[in-house]
């Protein structure tokens, strides 16, 4: 908690430094991009994905929060706090921190990536972390937003992860470690909040399925998602 605070406390300190900036408009904005119940045999899990941002069109200052509960016990939180710069029309570069603060036992990262816009209005981001004792990970995202209607959408997402170093005590192994696939289809209420249905299915490879299957978790699965966006 004392991390989250520091960065909390770091956020609010650079948010008023860009509101002193070059003279541009600041923008603050905040968005629940996801929150979800997952439909699956036993426990449904809840989960989140939360971003608090301030900033010009050139640059700007992210706070992420992304995690899942099951019976009112947080399981997963994931918090990323970065900087953000545009460095063309389409594409910006970002360097901060992410915390994984759920599951013990915790783990801190340099962060850095880009992300922008592929031909065909596909969002895409690459970001690499660069943790202690030579630990290091690579994300991989793209999705793609189709409005079926003035009102109905459907988003199709795509992320991969991959590992340098074994790390046991988190269950994550080296080299390709996961692969997720979502499809969310929203209908838009009003300009703000979107209510939506969709599927997510979920594998690990390599080690990290071979420390799954150690503890005899699964390693692979589909689940049901029920949930709604919200933005302002």
């Amino acid at each position: 908690m004392k991390k989250l605070s520091v960065a909390a406390l770091a956020f609010v300190a650079a948010s008023q430094s860009l509101a002193m900036g070059d003279g541009d408009p600041v923008v603050i904005s905040f968005s629940l991009n996801e929150f979800e119940s997952k439909q699956q045999s036993g426990d449904d899990p809840l989960a989140w994905g939360a971003e608090l941002s301030i900033g010009t069109d050139l640059h700007g200052l992210v706070l992420e929060s992304e995690g899942e509960r099951v019976e009112g016990s947080t399981e997963e939180h994931e918090v990323n706090l970065f900087y953000t710069r545009a460095i063309s029309p389409f594409w910006n570069a970002n360097v901060g921190w992410r915390g994984d603060v759920y599951p013990d036992p915790e783990r801190h990262w340099l962060r850095m990536g880009v992300d922008g816009e592929l031909p065909f209005f596909i969002e895409a981001a690459a970001t690499l972390f660069v943790g202690n004792h030579g630990r290091t990970g690579l994300s991989l995202e793209a999705e793609k937003e189709m409005m079926l209607t003035q009102r109905w959408s459907l988003t199709p997402e795509l992320s991969a992860d991959f590992h340098g170093h074994n790390d046991e005590e988190t269950g994550t192994g080296s080299g390709f470690s996961g692969l997720e696939a979502a499809v969310r289809l929203a209908y838009e209420v009003t300009p703000y909040f979107a209510p939506y249905v969709g599927v997510v299915w979920e594998k690990s490879y390599g080690n990290t399925a071979d420390f799954a299957r150690a503890e005899g978790e699964d390693t692979e699965s589909s689940q049901v998602l029920v949930g709604f966006r919200l933005w302002f």
